[in-house]
């Protein structure tokens, strides 16, 4: 008969105190251990003293400090998720532990979502065939966060299968902006609160939507063609542009040598 693992759920929990950014630590009451609880889910951290006489007849003074809450680390339990879940006091967890072990996990229960308020979740994808890579980075990987603390939303790739170029796609709500570039330099922007979008390579040519104003730029040649006719407006003066002719219709014409 095989033998059961050692690890193995401990107690059901709730969170006593909101979780520190970026942290995988919390503090958490085992209701199960301690089922008569009453009051706030907080820490309560006590000095116990007691004193005594051993078996030989010595007196002994002993101090030993008691909490209702232990310190869980996160289980990610096999997914590409990097940062803990953001779980906030009073949220259901499940923890677990190994044997007699002192050291605790913890898991959410999914039963509390309405209790989550700001999140900043990182997931992870390995983006390299090297075995000697020891741990996951974005040199190495590719990567999608999302942050409600900082409003954005980041997706990255990496180089490290061979890639030419890396890619970076932000949403910044915090800035009403949107941006997708790679690391040569090449970029498009879109800035909501300025009515602007720019398109941009590492050559310096660009098209820029600034409101109500068009903006070309092109360090060696602006070329545009068309099969039918290019038509230029400005006011009352308009010039066209067929395969057969070309004409200028303007209140005034000036011509300098």
């Amino acid at each position: 008969m095989e033998e059961a693992s050692g690890f193995r759920i401990s107690s059901f929990g709730y969170v006593a105190e909101n979780k520190a950014l970026g942290s995988k630590i919390i503090l958490v009451t085992p209701i199960e251990d301690l089922p008569l609880l009453d009051g706030d889910l907080k820490s309560n951290s006590q000095t116990k003293e007691a004193t005594g006489k051993d078996a030989s007849g010595v007196s002994y003074s002993l101090k030993v400090d008691v909490d209702n809450v232990v310190e869980a680390e996160w289980l990610p339990l096999g997914s590409n998720r990097k940062t803990a879940p953001d779980v906030r006091r009073g949220v259901r967890v499940v923890i677990w532990k190994y044997g007699d072990s002192d050291k605790y996990y913890w898991t959410t229960t999914g039963q509390d979502d309405h209790l989550f308020k700001l999140e900043t979740v990182l997931y992870c994808w390995s983006g390299t065939k090297d075995e000697s890579a020891t741990e996951q980075t974005p040199d190495n990987s590719y990567f999608a966060e999302v942050s409600t603390h900082k409003k954005t939303i980041t997706v990255k790739t990496s180089k490290a299968n061979g890639e030419a170029f890396s890619y970076t796609i932000q949403v910044n709500a915090a800035d009403s902006a949107v941006i997708v570039t790679d690391d040569a330099g090449n970029y498009f922007e879109l800035d909501s609160e300025e009515r602007k979008l720019t398109l941009k390579n590492s050559d310096d040519t660009s098209v820029i939507l600034d409101k109500r104003d068009l903006l070309f730029n092109a360090p060696d040649n602006l070329i545009a063609e068309a099969g039918q006719s290019i038509v230029f407006r400005c006011g009352a003066s308009c010039l066209t542009l067929t395969p057969g002719e070309t004409s200028l219709i303007t209140p005034k014409f000036r011509g300098d040598k």
